[in-house]
């Protein structure tokens, strides 16, 4: 039994996800601001800007053929998906959902080249095994992003046969099983690859047991990502292979189930960057308290009053402080030495006469 999506649904999804991920974005590169520019983060942050740019694109994209649906179902007044189906401008219908295609592809693969740039900056650090293994990965993700695009460019050549009219000449690339099947393929095997590479490298750092818990969910995270590619392959095949099923409904699991894994993806990429916001609080706290236990006082902090730490602690030990005194004017290391003074006389005691 094929799971069934609607169009209200995908538009609530893409809806969604068009409005939360330019804030998780934008809210990870403002907590990483003050963060020194290296090759590593330059490279996540223009991989990330060109993430949130087609993601923009294509949010869009999909947003506004789910508004052309709609108007075709209400204008025909069904809900018939071979119906509405009619009542589109099949050319721009098509011409869409290959670009959306392309979109998503590009989307998925700029995530992993985020991912990626997370572990350049260690790699001069790395065993030489390791930095092998990390320049291996990143040679097979390029070429596996650039084998995608060529089979979506390719498989139905020449290109304009994706939205041709003509069912003789027409051919949707991504209404076929071999496209489908080796996309589906090359994500799932790229995520796996990256996925242990960093559990590898992970596990050879020394890593608190906080950091490590933080780093396995992320992971997890980034594995539940792993499944939706399986799940959005499963439901894909199944549409494909049954003659009878909706081909708006082949376009809406495909598009669901990318949109799914690209924002859940985008989570776990995003994880670490609020996990440093998290530290900074955790230590900024624990700075505050060790400041304010050392006055004994527990509401004093420097700067805020009109005195000052050692005056608390000369008042509290009913001690008074000469306002005059050069000690307490500047450092004393860089005062001039004291006068010697001549020795106090001696204490004689006084004789007494009825001693005698």
């Amino acid at each position: 039994m094929n799971l069934l999506i609607g169009n209200d649904s995908l538009l609530a999804l893409v809806s969604v996800g068009y409005i939360i991920v330019p804030v998780l974005i934008l809210a990870r590169q403002w907590i990483l601001r003050h963060h020194a520019p290296t090759s590593a983060s330059l490279i996540t942050t223009i991989s990330i800007i060109l993430f949130l740019v087609l993601h923009c694109t294509c949010g869009g994209i999909v947003i506004a053929e789910c508004i052309f649906e709609e108007q075709a179902a209400k204008r025909l007044g069904t809900r018939d998906d071979e119906e509405i189906l009619r009542g589109l401008d099949m050319e721009g219908h098509l011409k869409r959902i290959f670009s959306t295609s392309l979109h998503y592809t590009s989307l998925l693969w700029l995530l992993k080249a985020a991912f990626l740039g997370y572990f350049a900056h260690v790699r001069d650090i790395l065993s030489p095994r390791a930095r092998t293994m990390y320049t291996c990965v990143c040679i097979f993700t390029m070429t596996t992003f650039l084998v995608t695009l060529a089979f979506q460019f390719s498989y139905c050549g020449p290109i304009e046969r994706n939205w041709s009219l003509d069912p003789a000449y027409q051919c949707i690339h991504f209404h076929t099983l071999m496209v489908s099947t080796l996309q589906a393929t090359l994500n799932f095997v790229t995520d796996f690859m990256i996925l242990s590479m960093a559990l590898i490298i992970i596990s050879s750092m020394v890593l608190s047991h906080r950091d490590r818990i933080a780093l396995r969910f992320i992971a997890a995270v980034g594995s539940v990502s792993m499944m939706m590619c399986v799940l959005r392959f499963i439901e894909v095949y199944r549409a494909l292979t049954n003659p009878k099923y909706p081909y708006l409904q082949v376009v809406r699991q495909l598009t669901f189930w990318a949109a799914l894994e690209v924002d859940v993806a985008l989570v776990a990429f995003c994880a670490p960057a609020y996990k440093v916001l998290v530290t900074r609080r955790r230590e900024l706290k624990a700075s505050l308290r060790s400041s304010t236990s050392t006055l004994g006082l527990g509401h004093h902090i420097k700067g805020y009053g009109e005195r000052s730490d050692l005056e608390y602690q000369y008042q509290y030990q009913d001690y008074t402080i000469d306002p005059t005194d050069r000690m307490a004017e500047g450092d004393p290391e860089n005062q001039p030495p004291l006068p010697l003074q001549p020795p106090p006389p001696a204490v004689v005691c006084p004789y007494r006469r009825d001693s005698a």
